[in-house]
């Protein structure tokens, strides 16, 4: 390696002059093109620094072999040192190759001998076993001989006979089980009743080899001849396809046997009619290829759905008499759409969808990996946690709320919105708190309106049938498991995470599919039987894809046990016989999709891309050559004509059994839904009074209609124009205004980002860079420019060191740390029989420095009526300093642009106007009832501190260093009063 990359920066200019210009060079194999990005590979290869670097892809054309391989006759070998050295260093990494894929192939061999054998011990240490190792365990039993007498005889005497149904999807420990138990016929009698041409779960490890192996043992054997679910021409084009090879599931002992209608279908045989005219029960559907090659995968997903999907639209368009089948017209229920895989079921739908022909899929898959499962993750999210404004700004968008931009934007500019949606989630919260999670969630969906709102997607039914078997899922591990909201939701997180092992509970449910289209996969319609059926994509190729890796197969030498092949000599006769198996189970997947139409059927064919070792090219083309090259040679360059002319040739029935047609790729007519004539229905009245007084209230809602009014008020006084309206994000401002605290954008969404701010920092460790940080973290979050940095660390720092009391003038915010203090504190507690009256009468019983006559006046004029229920709220902030605690209310409220504006006399007054006094006075009632109960020794005197009010454009001026403080100590009798009129008033009458 050494040699030759310290030789090429002498010989590249001549090795390009050959490799590019050499005359004896074949330049289909040395085109210029792909030469040139070899070239400068060879110069980043000669650069490493690597002792030995992998090899570049396409070195090898540097080699002597390689260049020797392209020289046209006549011509002379281009010899060159450096082609030698090429030569030797492919000749090592090819070595080296093989000695890394025998070490990685012993690697996972050793692999699976220490899964098998550590799984086996970690399930005795657990205590721990599966229905596989049920199975091995009486296995194992049987081929002890100590205690194999015993069982048999044990069982024998138990069951005078065994029957075994669906024996085809048996495996060779089943079987084994069986034959020791009941395979002596002096002693007992076995039935084995099965259908190897339905042998389609070798996934599930069903060995269709276990039940021919039993069958040649058995001499008495019986065959059903009579199909009693298809109409007698729909049989006879299935004895057409299936009768017309000489092994059609590749293998001698799985033959096909002709079947006979059931002799009610063939007396009363009635024609299929569709829009008036007689059609055949089977057709098959021609795909052409647009460009004359084999149509590819993609293609084909593309044009076989909508094909489909047009072709059912007309179907039930159908309003010609007299009716189409079995004297009835074709609907939606009728039809069936069979599969190989979801996704195909997936683009059929969507197809469906756009001629608004109603579709279900039967899936397999998790509800926990639902689209519905994303989004109830998030509203969940932020019902467990209301304090959290981003996780509900989350839930606020899912599709189940359906909140837009322009909604959000809404919520943000308007305070009382805000409030009241924000609220909201707390309620569902203490609902959840107390009733448990189903009676939460169907409130939720009664006044979000989740039914009626999911209901309008077009695929609705689907949506709400898993929202609802989401909530059972989730209700059912409250339940038994007992999980509070935390628990609850980290088990809804974790089951969506871990979703690939389910319980069958875990699987997708059915939405209705009274008047719906079928779709589903051939293995789980075995069984099953549809008037209609469709099978658009049977021609999946049999060859195996990725083959180097491990191959699987049945070993003809080991008594046709299933062996893994990772790599031995024999590989290739290996992956013949694994194609082979593959092939077999295709035909037999085929058979089970034409087998479940009872009168009309649809199969595609085509030119596809690798088709030929599908099922359908099997049965149609390779059979009768017996020559799989000759085939798939053929089969890429015959054109479409010649295609029909060898089915026509092949299938040789009449057009009223089984048709030859070309499918129509245009688009489709969409589905007009006959009239149903249904009678209109009205729902009964409802003339009972229901008492409305019961409700979760706040403050807010208390002073709603005390704003309205000042609102209209301030409106004819001042004129509209007089109003700012605030927009978020803000403007772009001049740059001396981020100088001034004054004119922070005004509204809730600035408001909420102050708040975020105080509520993430550490009061007792301001450490600059940190908080300015915090600072530019929360205003790029909102939107807002980080030019306001500055003044707002400016007014942080003063509000942390300004002294809240001027007679107390050590107790400062900076004092507090994380320990001493709580966030938005949510308090609820019960109410009853609560006035403005009644209220009105507490404060006038007891005014105060702050209490005056024209504040309680308003109390008394606020409109609402009398409320039972629940009163709820959140404290921005409790703290404890020394024995005492504090409430902290944190205001943004824009009082104008002057210091003046915040001094004691302005605030006393938007304290009154805006009735924060009643605020506080309640929040002062949750905390004292709070730490009555959760602190000893407790008295209102002793251990409660005030409440502060801080208007934060207040500390804009060192100057001023008393402006933005409200503070209160509301008086003993009244807070004691006023908390008996919110809880005993009821009873008092």
């Amino acid at each position: 390696f050494s040699k030759m990359i310290s030789s090429w920066s002498e010989v590249r200019s001549e090795i390009g002059e050959i490799l590019l210009k050499h005359e004896g060079l074949n330049r289909n194999k040395y085109r210029t093109s792909t030469l040139i990005p070899l070239i400068e590979g060879m110069d980043t290869l000669s650069r490493s620094t690597a002792s030995a670097p992998l090899l570049f892809p396409g070195f090898e054309k540097f080699t002597t072999e390689s260049i020797q391989g392209a020289v046209k006759k006549g011509h002379v070998f281009p010899e060159h040192d450096f082609f030698h050295l090429c030569s030797d260093l492919q000749d090592i990494q090819n070595q080296l190759d093989i000695i890394h894929n025998e070490k990685l192939i012993q690697l996972k061999i050793d692999f699976f001998h220490y899964v098998r054998k550590e799984s086996a011990k970690r399930k005795k240490q657990k205590n721990f076993r599966s229905f596989d190792d049920l199975l091995l365990d009486c296995y194992q039993a049987l081929e002890t001989k100590s205690s194999t007498g015993d069982l048999i005889v044990s069982l024998r005497n138990r069951y005078a006979a065994a029957l075994i149904d669906e024996f085809q999807d048996t495996d060779p420990v089943q079987y084994t089980i069986f034959q020791r138990i009941f395979g002596d016929p002096s002693q007992s009698i076995l039935f084995l009743i099965g259908d190897p041409k339905q042998a389609i779960y070798s996934f599930r490890g069903a060995d269709i080899f276990a039940y021919m192996k039993a069958a040649a043992g058995i001499e008495n054997q019986y065959t059903l001849n009579t199909n009693w679910r298809s109409r007698e021409k729909l049989v006879q084009a299935v004895n057409t396809i299936f009768d017309n090879v000489k092994t059609p599931f590749v293998y001698n002992d799985i033959q096909y046997q002709k079947v006979d209608a059931a002799p009610v279908h063939a007396e009363k045989e009635d024609s299929v009619q569709i829009h008036g005219q007689k059609t055949a029960p089977f057709h098959l559907w021609i795909l052409e290829s647009a460009d004359g090659k084999p149509i590819t995968k993609n293609t084909a997903y593309q044009l076989i759905p909508d094909a489909v999907a047009g072709e059912i639209s007309r179907l039930l368009n159908d309003v010609s008499e007299p009716d189409s089948i079995r004297g009835k017209k074709i609907t939606a229920g009728d039809i069936a759409v069979l599969v190989r895989k979801n996704r195909e079921a997936a683009l059929v739908q969507k197809a469906l969808a756009r001629l608004r022909i109603p579709s279900v899929i039967f899936s397999s898959d998790s509800i926990f990996d639902s689209f519905e499962a994303f989004e109830l993750e998030r509203i969940l999210a932020a019902i467990v946690s209301p304090g959290r404004e981003e996780k509900i700004r989350s839930a606020l968008t899912t599709e189940m709320l359906g909140y837009q931009a322009k909604d959000l934007i809404e919520l943000f500019q308007s305070e009382k919105l805000y409030e009241e949606r924000f609220s909201s989630f707390m309620e569902y919260h203490l609902l959840w708190e107390k009733q448990g999670f189903l009676r939460m969630f169907t409130q939720l969906c009664r006044i979000e309106k989740i039914q009626e709102r999911v209901m309008q997607y077009r695929d609705g039914e689907r949506r709400y049938t898993n929202i609802r078997h989401l909530t059972e899922l989730i209700h059912q591990a409250g339940i038994l498991d007992k999980k509070g909201m935390n628990e609850l939701l980290a088990w809804f997180q974790k089951q969506k995470e871990s979703g690939h092992d389910q319980l069958d509970e875990h699987q997708l449910r059915l939405e209705s599919d009274e008047n719906a289209v079928k779709l589903i996969t051939i293995h789980k319609s075995k069984g099953l039987e549809y008037p209609v059926v469709f099978c658009p994509f049977t021609w999946e190729s049999s060859k195996i894809k990725n083959s180097a890796e491990m191959i699987s197969f049945h070993d003809a030498e080991s008594q046709m046990k299933l062996t893994l092949d990772f790599g031995s000599e024999k590989q290739s006769d290996h992956l013949s016989r694994a194609e082979k198996e593959n092939l077999s189970e295709n035909l037999r997947l085929l058979y089970v999709a034409l087998t479940r139409a009872k009168d009309i059927c649809y199969l595609v064919w085509g030119r596809f891309a690798n088709a030929e070792s599908s099922a359908p090219g099997y049965l149609f083309h390779f059979a009768e050559t017996d020559d799989e090259s000759a085939l798939t040679r053929n089969f890429k360059t015959v054109d479409d004509q010649a295609l029909l002319s060898e089915l026509d040739q092949r299938l040789k029935i009449s057009d009223s059994v089984l048709q030859i047609s070309k499918m129509s790729t245009g688009p489709g007519i969409p589905y007009s839904p006959p009239e149903t004539g249904n009678q209109q229905l009205q729902c009964r009245s409802f003339t009972a009074r229901i008492r409305n007084s019961r409700k979760f209230t706040s403050f807010s809602s208390l002073i709603h209609s005390y704003h309205e009014e000042m609102n209209l008020s301030g409106y004819l006084q001042k004129g509209e124009d007089d109003f700012p309206i605030s927009i978020s994000p803000e403007a772009p401002p001049t740059k001396d205004r981020f100088d001034d605290i004054h004119l922070f954008p005004r509204g809730a969404v600035p408001g909420t980002c102050l708040h975020e701010m105080l509520e993430h920092l550490d009061f007792s460790d301001p450490d600059p860079a940190s908080v300015q940080a915090l600072i530019q973290e929360k205003l790029v979050l909102y939107g807002f420019h980080p030019d306001w940095t500055k003044s707002l660390y400016a007014m942080i720092v003063r509000l942390l060191n300004t002294p809240l009391d001027k007679d107390y003038p050590e107790l400062t915010l900076s004092r507090l740390r994380p320990k001493d203090r709580i966030n938005e504190l949510a308090f609820c507690f019960p109410i009853q029989a609560v006035t403005a009256k009644k209220m009105e009468d507490v404060f006038q019983n007891h005014p105060g420095p702050c209490i005056s006559k024209e504040f309680t006046d308003r109390i008394g004029k606020l409109e609402f009526g009398r409320i039972d229920g629940f009163m709820k709220g959140f404290m921005d902030l409790v703290f404890q300093y020394e024995e005492r605690f504090y409430i902290v209310d944190w205001k943004s409220n824009h009082l104008g642009n002057q210091d003046e504006d915040y001094s004691s006399a302005a605030l006393q007054d938007i304290m009154e106007k805006d009735l924060y006094l009643l605020q506080y006075h309640i929040y002062t009632v949750a905390l004292d009832r709070y730490l009555k109960q959760r602190l000893p020794g407790y008295t209102y005197e002793k251990n409660f501190g005030g409440v502060f009010y801080l208007f934060l454009r207040g500390f804009g001026s060192p100057e001023n260093k008393h402006n933005g403080i409200f503070k209160d100590v509301p008086s003993k009798k009244r807070i004691e009063e006023l908390s008996v009129l919110l809880t005993d008033s009821g009873k008092k009458g």
